[in-house]
C-alpha cells in the first residue's frame, strides 16, 4: 500500500511538473508573438518614406518597412523594426496636412467628375490624403488639373517620370487592358510611376508609351491620289506613264530635225 501510495504522489508531481512547463512554454510564446505590427509604434505612417535603410543583405525605403510591418507577428522582430521607423523614418514627428487635390486648398470644383479606373475626383482626394505627404505633389500635379483646380498646374519636379518622355499625356483617362484582366487608365499608370519614387520609370515607358498613344501624330494628313480624286483622272503611275510617252515623242521629234 506505501509503495501505491508513493506511486500516486509521484505521478501526481510528475503531472503538475509537466503542467507547469507547459503553461511557462505558452506565456513564453505568447509574450514572443504578436498579433500586429507596425513601422510606427503610433501606428501613423513615417513622415520620411522615401529614406533608404540599410539591413544585414538588402538597403530598403521606409516605405517599403511600412508596406512590410503587418506581415511580422514576432514581438522582438517588430520592436526592432519599430525602433528604425523612430531613428530613420520620422515616426513620432508632426504628422503632415492632408493633402487635397488642389494646392491653393480650395475645394475640388468637380468633386463628383469620374477621372481614373471609375474613381470620382472626391475619391482620388481621399486616396491622396491616405498617402505619403512625399507624393502629394504628385496628385496635385497629376490629378488636380483633371479635375478643375483654379490656376496653373503646379510645375512638377524636373525628375518627374512621364510616361510620354517629356509630355503630358495626350489621353490621360484612357483605360488599358492589363495582361491580368484588369483595367487601368493610363494617368494612374502614370501616378503610380512617380509614387514612392520613380526608379521604375524606363519599365512604365516602354511597356505604357505607345498604347497611352504617346507617339500618335496628331497632323492631318494630306490625301493620297487616287484615280478618283488626281488631276485629269489618272493616278500616280499612269500620269508618269503618260508623261514619259511625251517625252519620248518630244525626244524623237528633235533627233527627226
Amino acid at each position: 500500500m506505501l509503495a501505491t501510495k508513493f506511486r500516486k504522489e509521484f505521478f501526481f508531481h510528475l503531472l503538475c511538473a509537466v503542467g507547469s512547463v507547459l503553461l511557462t512554454s505558452e506565456y513564453a510564446l505568447a509574450e514572443e508573438n504578436t498579433t500586429s505590427c507596425s513601422l510606427c509604434i503610433d501606428e501613423s505612417q513615417p513622415t520620411d518614406p522615401k529614406t533608404r535603410v540599410v539591413l544585414t543583405d538588402a538597403t530598403v525605403t521606409c516605405s517599403y518597412l511600412y508596406e512590410i510591418a503587418p506581415n511580422i507577428t514576432n514581438a522582438t522582430e517588430c520592436g526592432n523594426l519599430q525602433s528604425l521607423g523612430t531613428t530613420f523614418c520620422g515616426c513620432g514627428a508632426e504628422p503632415p496636412p492632408p493633402c487635397g487635390l488642389c494646392q491653393d486648398g480650395s475645394e475640388l470644383p468637380e468633386p463628383d467628375r469620374v477621372i481614373a479606373d471609375g474613381k470620382t475626383c472626391a475619391e482620388l482626394e481621399e486616396s491622396a490624403m491616405d498617402d505619403f505627404e512625399s507624393d502629394c505633389k504628385w496628385w496635385q500635379g497629376l490629378i488636380g488639373p483633371l479635375c478643375g483646380c483654379p490656376g496653373e498646374p503646379p510645375a512638377l519636379p524636373d525628375d518627374t517620370c512621364f510616361i510620354c518622355p517629356g509630355n503630358r499625356l495626350p489621353k490621360p483617362e484612357k483605360a488599358l487592358q492589363l495582361s491580368s484582366g484588369e483595367a487601368v487608365s493610363c494617368i494612374q499608370l502614370q501616378l503610380d510611376a512617380n509614387r514612392n519614387g520613380n526608379a521604375d520609370c524606363g519599365r512604365f515607358q516602354v511597356l505604357y508609351a505607345e498604347a497611352c498613344d504617346c507617339f500618335r501624330d496628331e497632323t492631318p494628313t494630306e490625301p493620297r491620289e487616287t484615280p478618283s480624286n488626281s488631276a485629269h483622272g489618272l493616278g500616280r503611275k499612269q500620269k508618269m506613264f503618260a508623261g514619259m510617252l511625251v517625252w519620248s515623242f518630244y525626244l524623237g521629234a528633235c533627233l527627226n530635225l
